[in-house]
């Protein structure tokens, strides 16, 4: 039926434009893009049904492997971009990391993981004016010098020298990996924000990832705040003492 509508879009509009009293069900832009969704999502899953209401052919034993498709081929695949991401703030989440996570996507959720980690912190460096180089110190005047300076001079540093960000990065994956999960009623922002020194470059990946919203109803309550302080009575509000009541609205009681 949603398929047919938008095939005959330009035939609705014209039948329902003749008369004033049907103008209204005109579908708009709004109403099309939810139409496409729903006929996107909804499209394969006729097909199925159409297949196995078959009265001539056999489809018992077709049942488990369209399935099979239906969650591989049609679920997973066709929305490749958000799985991952969705993967990516699972990963993150101390509640849950690697337990909802398929076994073939570990590694890669890693690496992609590990890769925005460096990506965030050189982002970071860019933006920031270098420090000013503080001049050198001449070396204390003492008979006794110490171990430090003897190996300086001689071109020998102490450790393994300092790590790169990538390897930093990979160590606190691992660290993150083997620490305890905490419990999945505990709110993971409180749990970054208390271990945020411990793990400086996962903790930009989490405050990117947790500020995405899983649905729209944060944007659409915004919208119904707009509806309240614009009415009928107070329609001569300028946006920029609109935008400021709604941020008092939405904050006043956090």
């Amino acid at each position: 039926m949603i398929g047919l509508i938008l095939e005959q879009e330009k035939a609705v509009r014209q039948v329902l434009g003749f008369d004033r009293k049907t103008t209204h069900l005109i579908p708009n832009w709004q109403d099309l893009d939810v139409m496409e969704s729903l006929d996107e999502v909804l499209s394969p899953l006729a097909e199925f049904t159409n297949i196995l209401s078959s009265e001539k052919l056999v489809t018992i034993s077709s049942l488990k492997p369209l399935l099979h498709h239906l969650k591989t081929e049609v679920l997973i695949r066709k929305d490749l971009k958000i799985n991952d991401l969705l993967d990516k703030a699972t990963f993150i989440d101390p509640r849950f990391r690697l337990e909802y996570v398929p076994d073939n996507h570990v590694a890669k959720i890693k690496e992609s993981i590990l890769q925005e980690a460096v990506e965030l912190t050189s982002s970071e460096r860019s933006g920031v004016a270098p420090l000013l180089e503080s001049p050198e110190q001449p070396e204390p005047s003492t008979k006794k010098r110490k171990l430090g300076q003897i190996l300086k001079k001689k071109g020998v540093t102490s450790g393994d020298g300092p790590l790169s960000t990538r390897d930093k990065a990979e160590r606190e994956i691992k660290q993150y990996l083997v620490c305890p999960k905490i419990d999945t009623e505990d709110d993971p922002l409180v749990w970054w924000l208390q271990y945020s020194s411990s793990y400086p470059l996962l903790s930009k990946v989490a405050k990117k990832y947790f500020s995405i919203c899983a649905t729209s109803k944060a944007s659409e309550r915004l919208f119904s705040i707009s509806g309240h302080i614009v009415n009928s009575k107070r329609t001569c509000l300028k946006p920029e003492k609109v935008n400021m009541l709604k941020f008092l609205a939405k904050n006043l009681d956090c």
